[in-house]
């Protein structure tokens, strides 16, 4: 337990700067529609920018050979909560929504500034390791994930949509540069003009997720017992089935690959799925006060996995 006041200072400090940009929106100096475009020049714009600048400067696959697992651990860390919430919920369709949210994490808005708290003195190569886990996390947002969420049919049209979404295109991008060569025949300018890019995407990714939980309705307080339900799949049976993976077999050896997993494995419920609920009116008299319980748990459950690792 020696690293649990560390750990939980950097979660707290992530949540109070959460909290306070929520005051924008709440006060209502920050209108929702204003919130839309904020969140479109991010998903269009920064959070490409921090994927092409990150990859491009930091990755080297000949001296980082495991890097694939990062990507099939984002498959692994949402399989694990989806059989234990399908065995919980019993499949039943009126709890679909209770699905998704025990299994699709905060992968990035959340992860990447508690990172940032974590590790001061090296956050590139820490960010880096998210955006590559974020190559299989994101598809599963939005394609599955806006399945459960609206409860529309998972048609191919869905599934091949999800691949579209500018992060995941210029995670794939940036790949392409760095496997094909090109990478280095890039002019510097290009890297600077990206790298400038991309210096707002972590604190407007913060200012949203804030921004987003203030716009929550929170009317649905009879849901305490499937609140407690959700952050037992998703903030303790997770994180306590990757935590044996990690502690009992030589798969990752890698000691920022192994925090990253525990964070993942803990984190609370991805923005995307608050979207999807409030763009298509579905379940919002139901989720807010979840997820917020989910958010509150994260302060004390995300430290304790992640202190139990190490």
């Amino acid at each position: 337990m020696l690293y649990f006041k560390p750990i939980f200072f950097a979660v707290l400090k992530v949540l109070i700067i959460t909290f306070i940009c929520s005051l924008f929106t709440k006060s209502k100096i920050i209108k929702e529609e204003q919130l839309e475009s904020f969140s479109t020049v991010l998903i269009y714009l920064f959070l490409p920018c921090l994927i092409l600048s990150n990859i491009l400067t930091n990755f080297y696959p000949d001296s980082f050979k495991n890097w694939y697992i990062l990507p099939l651990g984002g498959i692994g860390i949402f399989l694990i909560p989806f059989f234990l919430s399908n065995l919980i919920f019993l499949k039943k369709n009126d709890k679909n929504y209770l699905i998704a949210l025990s299994t699709i994490q905060n992968a990035g808005y959340l992860i990447l500034p508690i990172g940032w708290f974590l590790f001061p003195e090296n956050p590139h190569t820490f960010t880096m390791y998210v955006l590559l886990f974020v190559l299989s996390a994101s598809p599963i947002l939005w394609s599955i994930g806006y399945f459960l969420m609206t409860q529309r049919n998972f048609s191919k049209f869905t599934f091949i949509n999800s691949f579209k979404n500018p992060p995941f295109i210029a995670n794939i991008f940036s790949l392409f540069l760095v496997f094909t060569g090109i990478r280095e025949k890039l002019p510097e300018f290009f890297f600077q003009i990206v790298g400038f890019l991309a210096k707002p995407a972590i604190p407007l990714a913060l200012f949203i997720l804030g921004a987003r939980l203030s716009l929550l309705n929170l009317k649905g307080r009879g849901k305490f017992y499937d609140a407690l339900k959700v952050v037992l799949i998703k903030m303790v049976l997770t994180p306590l089935v990757v935590l044996i993976i990690l502690k009992t077999t030589k798969i990752i050896n890698d000691h920022l690959m192994k925090t990253i997993f525990i964070l993942e494995a803990s984190s609370p419920p991805a923005v995307g799925l608050i979207i999807q609920a409030t763009a298509k009116r579905t379940y919002t008299d139901k989720i807010g006060f979840i997820i917020l319980i989910c958010y509150i748990s994260s302060v004390f459950l995300m430290p304790l996995w992640l202190s139990l690792l190490f």
